[in-house]
């Protein structure tokens, strides 16, 4: 399950880009429809690492977009 391991990457995104913050309360993401990428399995595997993190509890909203990119495009914090 490749999920897992995007997952991680997200967090560790995340985590660089928000150290002064308390909490992140959504993480936005932009996945392409041929990326081979399971949204549930991702939105699933992602509630999993950011348990005991800046990000616990964070909404995660998943976009479709054209192509086969994943990124990350916006994080909602406090």
């Amino acid at each position: 399950m490749h999920e897992l391991s995007l997952a991680e990457s997200v967090l560790q995104i995340v985590e660089e880009h928000v150290q002064e913050c308390r909490c992140v309360k959504a993480i936005h993401l932009e996945i392409g429809e041929h990326a081979g990428v399971d949204r549930d399995a991702l939105k699933f595997c992602l509630e999993l690492v950011c348990a005991n993190s800046i990000a616990e509890g964070a909404a995660i909203e998943i976009a479709e977009v054209a192509g086969m990119a994943m990124r990350v495009v916006a994080l909602e914090v406090i």
